[in-house]
């Protein structure tokens, strides 16, 4: 049995989904997925040594890894870019607008407030002039979007930090609109999600790390080719329809990643950026697990 640790739902998970619906990820292999409901609770289990796989981002990922360094960057996942989006109410034009008013994420130590607090740095706001609501903190339901869009609906906030399907969603239903949109905006690129692996168990499972890194990569690929199928036999994520859902691949799609990478400015980057926020000790770079050809690490990335 291999552990697999995953994002919190969303669309960035879809073509993994998929490939084990279509019974081509792992093959032979019992591959148990783990989701989370916030990247918070995702990062204390990988502290624990949970998992042995998985998919995770980078503002999670890193602190996790300099703790204990239990675990070695496989490559760059599906995304190079950070797939969120800050979100506003209607007449709120940009971030500046939201001095003083509340703006949500799922939970603290997340790619949501990670990338939040990247932006008010940005924009030189500070991070006493809006108030940050934990929509998870003490939410019933497990999945951030549908809390976030219920909690919306509430007025319990003007902007917040949201990932697709339910950015979709927000838009054609609620009319929120778009002020941060962090896959173009953050470039280059400080986030990605990645995968990696626990180092004890890539010593005795070599080759059926490397299958399982070329699975992933493939079901990329295939899910870019067949969306519309792919909506089909993937779980639902309600409310949001399958018009939304489609609606939300096509903005992104075509910016996923389809074959293994180390890009080590990347990590450098997402090292610095999590240093200042205080995540990381200065000057940290990760453990990178050295592959042959284009995937491998100079010796200056595994510290």
């Amino acid at each position: 049995m291999i552990n697999w640790g995953i994002n919190p739902r969303g669309i960035f998970n879809f073509p993994l989904e998929y490939a084990i619906a279509r019974g081509v990820f792992g093959r032979d292999l019992k591959i148990v997925l783990h989701n989370h409901p916030t990247g918070a609770d995702y990062g204390a289990k990988l502290e624990a040594g949970a998992y042995d796989m998985g998919q995770i981002g980078t503002p999670v990922y890193l602190p996790v890894a300099a703790a204990g360094e239990n675990y070695e960057i496989v490559s760059v996942g599906v995304c190079n870019y950070p797939p969120f989006y800050l979100m506003a109410e209607p007449g709120i034009a940009n971030f500046a607008a939201l001095r003083g008013e509340s703006i949500a994420i799922n939970r603290r130590k997340t790619c949501p407030e990670s990338l939040l607090l990247w932006h008010a740095h940005e924009e030189s706001v500070g991070e006493d002039e809006f108030n940050i609501v934990e929509v998870m903190a003490a939410a019933a339901s497990t999945e951030y979007g549908s809390a976030f869009i219920r909690e919306a609906g509430e007025k319990r906030f003007k902007a917040g930090v949201l990932h697709e399907p339910f950015v979709s969603f927000m838009e054609q239903t609620a009319g929120w609109k778009i002020i941060g949109d962090y896959p173009r905006m953050v470039a280059p690129s400080n986030y990605c999600l990645l995968l990696y692996a626990r180092k004890a168990w890539v010593r005795d499972h070599r080759e059926i790390m490397d299958g399982l890194v070329s699975d992933y990569f493939n079901a990329i690929q295939y899910a870019r080719d067949h969306l519309d199928e792919m909506i089909r036999v993937v779980a639902p994520l309600p409310p949001v329809s399958a018009s939304q859902l489609l609606s939300a691949l096509r903005r992104e799609a075509g910016l996923w990643n389809i074959e293994p990478l180390v890009d080590h400015a990347v990590f450098a980057r997402a090292s610095t950026e999590s240093e200042r926020q205080g995540r990381l000790p200065a000057n940290y770079l990760p453990r990178i697990l050295a592959r042959d050809g284009p995937m491998a690490a100079p010796d200056r990335a595994a510290v």
